[in-house]
């Protein structure tokens, strides 16, 4: 009897060490598919993302805009450089469920602030204030998308003792609101 409960308590130490090195190993799974992510293959799409929102922001905010030379402009370089920033991102293959979210969220945030940008077209094309409404309600979903972003990019990295740079922020949202 006492070398069975010998052995049970070898087997049972046995099961928690095998588990602890199991959930360590994922820890560092998720540590390196995040830094991968956002420090290696997020980084330059985003900075290639931002200088187009920066290009638009910069022309449209100008007291010499035009209509028509900001529909070519988001027609021409702003909307096609976007998406393909996009789909640059939905390439990534992340490798842990955690970084997969993280992905999804950023991919969110990306296509609702493409809607608005295709719906501020729209707006010049039809001459349509219903279509600019719809574009700055757009465009407040996508900082609310985006904060949600960093925040559990925040969650994540805190959690997992990682650093993360190349943070850019695409649209001027909080990225300390959680």
């Amino acid at each position: 009897m006492k070398n069975l409960s010998k052995k049970m308590i070898i087997i049972i130490l046995t099961l928690f060490m095998f588990m602890g090195l199991v959930s360590c190993g994922s820890a560092k799974n998720v540590a390196s598919d995040l830094c991968n992510f956002v420090n290696d293959n997020l980084a330059d799409i985003q900075v290639k993302a931002n200088e187009t929102i920066s290009q638009y922001n910069d022309y449209a905010s100008s007291d010499e805009m035009k209509p028509d030379e900001l529909l070519k402009l988001l027609q021409d370089s702003i909307i096609p450089t976007y998406q393909e920033c996009i789909e640059q991102v939905e390439q990534l293959e992340p490798k842990t469920e955690e970084v997969k979210e993280i992905q999804t969220l950023y991919l969110d945030a990306s296509r609702k602030q493409l809607a608005a940008l295709e719906k501020i077209a729209e707006g010049i094309i039809t001459q349509d204030a219903v279509k600019y409404e719809e574009a700055r309600d757009l465009t407040t979903e996508t900082e609310s998308a985006f904060t949600r972003y960093y925040s559990q990019c925040k969650i994540l990295a805190t959690d997992n003792a990682v650093s993360l740079s190349g943070m850019e922020n695409p649209v001027g949202v909080d990225q300390d609101e959680e």
